[in-house]
């Protein structure tokens, strides 16, 4: 790893006449003859940096007396004029006061950073508004009230299916059949459906599978971090007395290096999956005829059918109940009742409770009390 060394010298601006870009090398002002005093507004300036390798813009010292003033050590400040002076110079230039026993030097101070940009307040604005606007919501939703109102109108519907138990013939898998016996029903439960006579197999298509068929190579290009040479990397250090010593590195360098990334994988191709279906016996609820009643009041009613050996029957309603509530009646709401039960707790003109949210949805509806 080489290193490198060089001597930068810097420069700095009169506080008293406004003299600017003055050779660090001077302790006075050549305009003036101000002597350069400690503070920000004389502070070296060694010019910018390389920003990818921070290394300085500006040119090295060559001159031989220049090198040898930057060979020196930091400055010293005279305790009365505050002028500065050479790290070897016995007495203040300025003012004659002699050099005061390990003078104290303070640093210059650094560079302040430059001031964030204001925060935009805009982002926060709208998730607030957004946040606010959910709570809200959420909060309508939550929040319940109770209205009076009534029963204006009511609909049923109730069907009975007369079903057999008989036998069948269906279609099916040939992997998914295996004969067992059949249980018959007993008051139209405890059934159940055997499979018997399986026959007439024949192949036909089920789907599509995939099947194996060789290996292939697959390749894609990927990258890697491999070192490519090096670069340059530079550090600068104030030596204080107006020039500033500059430490350059050679460091490796990385790059992204293209390679091949090869893998044998198998190779399928999609063929009919091919399988036995067949015939086969079984048994199963048949309907074999149906009646349906309805009508618009509270007294729902079944049709009358009778089941006989290995028969039953089954029965379905649906149910309607609508009612009035808000101001003056306005409101409308359709109550679907799961059962006759339920059904029956409603008359027509009969009063209710009907429990809304803030959003104006019916909750729940239950007869007045």
């Amino acid at each position: 790893m080489t290193t490198r060394t060089r001597l930068i010298e810097g420069t700095w601006s009169c506080t008293s006449c406004g003299g600017k870009d003055i050779p660090g090398r001077y302790k006075a002002c050549p305009t003036c003859n101000n002597p350069r005093e400690e503070g920000k507004e004389s502070t070296f300036d060694f010019g910018a940096t390389d920003a990818a390798t921070g290394k300085s813009l500006r040119e090295g010292v060559t001159d031989e007396k220049a090198a040898a003033l930057g060979a020196l050590g930091a400055d010293w400040y005279c305790p009365y004029c505050a002028a500065g002076n050479r790290e070897d110079a016995e007495k203040c230039k300025n003012c004659q006061a002699p050099k005061p026993e390990n003078p104290p030097r303070a640093p210059p101070p650094p560079k302040a950073p430059p001031a964030p940009p204001p925060k935009s307040g805009k982002g926060k604005l709208v998730v607030g508004l957004v946040l606010l606007g959910l709570f809200g919501v959420c909060g309508l939703m939550f929040r319940t009230s109770a209205s009076g109102g009534k029963v204006v109108a009511q609909a049923w519907e109730q069907k009975v299916e007369r079903q057999r138990f008989e036998q069948v013939e269906e279609l099916g898998w040939r992997d998914e059949l295996s004969e067992r016996p059949t249980v018959m029903p007993t008051n139209g439960a405890g059934e159940q459906a055997g499979i018997s006579n399986i026959r007439e197999c024949s192949e036909q298509r089920r789907g599509d599978k995939r099947i194996p068929d060789g290996t292939e190579r697959v390749c894609e290009t990927k990258t890697k971090r491999a070192q490519c040479g090096t670069e340059e990397r530079c550090t600068r250090k104030d030596k204080g007395n107006g020039f500033a010593e500059e430490t350059c590195t050679d460091v490796p360098k990385y790059c992204d290096e293209p390679y091949e990334s090869c893998v044998l994988r198998t190779r399928y191709r999609t063929v009919p999956d091919l399988q036995l279906r067949c015939r086969y016996a079984t048994w199963k609820w048949v309907t074999q005829d149906e009646q349906v009643l309805s009508g618009k009041d509270g007294a729902p009613r079944w049709p009358q059918l009778q089941a006989g050996a290995n028969e039953r029957l089954q029965r379905t309603g649906t149910y309607a109940v609508e009612v009035a509530w808000g101001k003056d009646g306005s409101e409308r709401h359709v109550l679907k009742p799961s059962s006759e039960a339920e059904f029956t707790r409603f008359q027509p003109g009969q009063a209710v409770t009907v429990t809304s949210n803030g959003l104006g949805a019916v909750t729940d509806v239950k007869p007045a009390p």
